[in-house]
C-alpha cells in the first residue's frame, strides 16, 4: 500500500453556516427550573418557532406556560391542535 506524505495532503477546514428554523426544547424532571433560566434569555426578535415538550402530568401545561410567559420575552403559550410553528413560541 502506497503512503502519501503528509506534505502532499491539503486539508482546507470547510464552515458551514445553518439557520435553524426551529428550536426544539425537551425536558423532564427539573426541566421546570431550566425553562426558567433559559427562556428568558431568548431575545424578543427571535426569528424562529421554539417548541417545548415538558414531561408533566395533564392540566399543568396550560399554567406552566402562563407562568413563563410572564417573564419571557417571546410569548410563550401552550400549544394546541393544528397549530403553526412561527416565530411565536409554543409550550
Amino acid at each position: 500500500m502506497a503512503r502519501v506524505a503528509r506534505s502532499a495532503v491539503k486539508f482546507r477546514p470547510r464552515t458551514v453556516s445553518v439557520s435553524p428554523s426551529v428550536i426544539a426544547i425537551g425536558v423532564s424532571t427539573g426541566g421546570r427550573q431550566a425553562l426558567e433560566e433559559i427562556l428568558p434569555l431568548l431575545p424578543a426578535d427571535l426569528a424562529v418557532g421554539v417548541l417545548i415538550v415538558q414531561h408533566m402530568p395533564a392540566g399543568f401545561t396550560g399554567p406552566l406556560a402562563r407562568r413563563l410567559d410572564g417573564f419571557c420575552k417571546v410569548t410563550v403559550r401552550e400549544a394546541n391542535n393544528h397549530d403553526v410553528v412561527e416565530a411565536e413560541s409554543c409550550i
